[in-house]
């Protein structure tokens, strides 16, 4: 990838990266300072940046791994798997979320066995 034919954009989209090898962020980071942009275009760059974040939709889990959750929350070793595919892919909010469907299968199954003992007794 040749750095000086990125758009100022892409250049501060590659700065901003922090998983970037620190080589390839030195030499983006010169060539940034190279092109000397005023603070105005830094900032609308910023701007840009910011508000394309923002506009990432985080991916949810489909409803019927949600039921599978709840029904299914006791094997431990493959909730711990997939959970770990979620955030190697950068999908932090759906390994959240994940977690808190595996947590809400293990309240649902509190509550029904003990509801269930309270009414044998």
């Amino acid at each position: 990838m040749e750095i000086q034919n990125l758009s100022n954009y892409d250049l501060y989209v590659l700065i901003m990266d922090q998983s970037m090898k620190e080589d390839k962020l030195l030499a983006a980071e010169d060539e940034f300072k190279n092109r000397q942009l005023s603070f105005q275009e830094i900032d609308a760059l910023s701007l840009k940046y910011e508000q394309a974040k923002r506009n990432v939709k985080p991916q949810e889990l489909t409803t019927a791994t949600k039921i599978t959750l709840i029904i299914f929350p006791f094997f431990l070793l493959p909730h711990v798997f997939v959970s770990i595919q979620h955030l190697k892919t950068g999908h932090a909010e759906k390994w959240k979320q994940y977690w808190r469907f595996v947590a809400l299968g293990h309240l649902f199954w509190t509550i029904l066995v003990i509801t269930i003992f309270r009414y044998l007794t």
